[in-house]
């Protein structure tokens, strides 16, 4: 877990139970270890990047189908 992208991966990946996390914090010291302060960072920020991806790519699609209207 010292890397953004296993932590991540970690999370996001279904096949991970909420026990795995749990024994690793609860061992590390739960919500006030350094490792679950870093993974929630991490995760906040790729979340929020891949949200604004989202909006951008949103944003444009309506855009486009605006222009082809207007050429319409």
């Amino acid at each position: 877990m010292a890397t953004r992208h296993s932590f991540i991966s970690l999370i996001c990946d279904p096949r991970y139970k909420i026990e795995v996390l749990e024994y690793l914090f609860d061992t590390k010291g739960g919500v006030r270890s350094s490792s679950y302060k870093k993974g929630k960072l991490y995760f906040q920020y790729v979340y929020s990047d891949y949200s604004r991806r989202a909006a951008l790519i949103k944003n444009w699609y309506k855009t486009e189908a605006e222009n082809k209207a207007a050429d319409a």
